[in-house]
């Protein structure tokens, strides 16, 4: 790999936030500080040591540098111009290895403040940490013959000319899964990767659909096998298709590459990642599916570092992809960062070898997930450049994604976009960067439509009035809040009480501060006791659920409007005489 070797003196700056990305850097000598401008001054985000790699991130995606670099004492560093270290990429496993341990890192440094604040000895191993099945989950997932409810896989026949051999192969991959089958099922499903014309997966995938639905399993694997001793291509086809936005997305077009001539590590991956792409048809199945998952997961997660010399770049990467997915469905289930973290680094390795203009749909799918990853962590860390960096991914998989083919993927991207820029508001308090986010859910709800995905819709709607209110109390409008609460109202068309109770609640809550904002700004006590009656609704439904959090949000709500209220001597209802009359309560 090409490269030139530069000396810094102590201060001096390497590159700053905003500069284009050029090179990407590893630290021979001394050591180098990463900072970010914040409200009060540079934030210091890490101090990096010989070995250690930075600025590879601007290069991949091409983005301007996001934080800014300088030398701590003397220092010098190798760098790497862009090409050189692209084509590096595509020849070196070693390499890409480590910009996943160097995202790894630097996500394990933002999400710092969860580790120290979480009590010695609940960080266990993250794989492990499964709730186990109760006695009711166990009778839960018992079929009619009392034993346990079985995931069924079918595999129709790999096309091509190796497909023949290498089908029966994947067929006895699965033997060593307990309460897992998997059977050879019906004719190949012809489909040619090479014709980027949308109509023809989509014919291939009806054929799978129909295939599946034939029998009555959970998951369908299709593909193609062209040539002997090369490379298969697989894909999964559930039962239930996943809601675009699950954690760890699979995509019916997203693809699975491994030699034909895998070996026990490759089938443990594969056992893994077919079991993130199951969605099961029943209850017990999917408690089958709980049981059965993690062991499998952290079996094959062993091998990720190991990969078989001989795998190709490209295997590699759809390895990457595909094994995130099951890593950050499993941490959105169990809230875990640990996992978010894993599974960001291995989408990040992806998309340093997938190329946007020849996989732009795996490559969006990627973008799209590490965000949903970094906006989790970001969640509970308020780290300010994790939501950056969040942001950024949105926007990638928007500009990747062509929103007359992939409609769909394009609006969640729009929709996670707003969530972002929301976010970053929050901390900054920046009325464009609002505006901004209301555009990208505008954008989303050009696609998401009430009648055709009304829960996605719902979302959207509901994301765009909790943007709306806050800058209507910016920009201090009542117009800017009117339109927060009537897209409230229109949420709430959808998220019913009966339906999704929390889900109203949230909306509820959101409808009273919009509410209590038009009310303080406009001094409409009709405004007040609607906000007064959405908290109170709201309340209810936390408490009753147990949700101890937001209901202290919604009783700390009710308190300020009810403090208003009385500061302004009511809602304007005249008392009756006696009431004026009356002793007061005692205390």
């Amino acid at each position: 790999m090409e490269s030139s070797e530069r000396t810094y003196r102590d201060g001096e700056t390497i590159f700053a936030e905003g500069d284009p990305s050029a090179s990407a850097y590893i630290i021979v000598k001394g050591q180098v500080e990463l900072t970010k401008r914040g409200k009060h001054g540079p934030v210091l985000l890490s101090v990096l040591k010989p070995g250690e790699m930075f600025g590879e991130m601007g290069v991949l995606d091409r983005g301007n540098r996001s934080t800014t670099a300088c030398a701590k004492g003397p220092a010098t560093v190798q760098v790497i111009g862009r090409e050189n270290f692209l084509k590096a990429l595509q020849t070196r496993p070693e390499l890409v290895r480590a910009v996943m341990e160097s995202l790894v890192q630097r996500l394990r440094e933002a999400n710092d403040r969860l580790v120290r604040n979480t009590p010695a000895g609940k960080m266990a191993p993250a794989l492990r940490a499964a709730r186990k099945p109760g006695l009711f989950d166990k009778l839960a997932a018992l079929g009619t013959d009392g034993r346990p409810d079985r995931i069924e896989i079918r595999i129709a026949p790999l096309a091509g000319a190796a497909g023949p051999h290498i089908t029966q192969r994947l067929v006895a991959a699965f033997e060593a899964l307990p309460n897992i089958r998997a059977r050879l099922h019906g004719e190949a499903i012809v489909y040619d990767p090479s014709n980027a014309e949308e109509h023809t997966f989509a014919q291939a995938s009806a054929r799978a659909a129909a295939a599946l639905e034939q029998s009555k399993a959970d998951l369908l694997i299709w593909g193609e096998a062209p040539v002997a001793g090369t490379t298969m291509v697989l894909r999964f086809y559930p039962a239930v298709m996943a809601e675009l936005d699950r954690y760890g997305y699979f995509g019916l077009q997203t693809e699975l590459h491994l030699p034909v001539d895998f070996d026990r590590p490759v089938a443990d991956l594969l056992r893994a990642i077919s079991l993130a792409a199951t969605s099961p048809r029943t209850n017990g199945k999917a408690i089958t599916l709980r049981d059965a998952f993690p062991a499998a997961a952290e079996k094959a997660m062993g091998h990720l570092q190991n990969l078989p010399t001989g795998m190709t770049s490209r295997e590699r990467a759809s390895v990457h992809l595909c094994f995130g997915n099951a890593l950050a469905y499993l941490a959105a289930q169990r809230n875990n960062a640990e996992l978010h973290q894993q599974a960001a680094a291995l989408y990040q390795s992806a998309i340093t070898i997938l190329n946007p203009r020849e996989h732009p749909y795996e490559w969006a799918i990627a973008q799209l997930n590490i965000a949903a990853c970094l906006l989790a962590i970001a969640e509970r860390t308020d780290d300010f450049a994790t939501l950056e960096s969040a942001m950024d991914a949105c926007d990638a998989a928007v500009n990747a994604l062509d929103k007359s083919v992939h409609g769909r993927l394009w609006a969640m991207a729009q929709n996670r976009l707003g969530f972002a820029l929301y976010k970053i508001d929050l901390q900054t308090g920046d009325t464009d960067t609002l505006k901004k986010a209301l555009n990208a859910y505008q954008a989303a709800l050009q696609v998401f439509t009430r009648t055709e995905t009304p829960r996605l819709w719902a979302d959207v709607m509901n994301n765009f009035a909790q943007a709306a209110l806050v800058l209507g109390e910016q920009l201090h409008s009542s117009d800017v809040l009117m339109k927060a609460i009537n897209a409230c109202h229109a949420t709430l068309d959808i998220r019913t009480k009966k339906d999704n109770p929390l889900l109203w609640a949230s909306t509820q809550n959101n409808l009273g501060s919009a509410l209590f904002m038009l009310g303080k700004m406009t001094r409409d006590p009709g405004a007040l006791e609607g906000a007064l009656d959405a908290f109170l609704q709201a309340l209810e439904i936390y408490e009753d659920r147990g949700a101890g959090r937001m209901a202290a949000v919604a009783a700390k709500n009710l308190s300020h409007v009810q403090r208003l209220i009385d500061k302004r001597g009511g809602l304007g209802i005249p008392k009756m005489k006696w009431e004026n009359d009356a002793p007061e309560e005692p205390a």
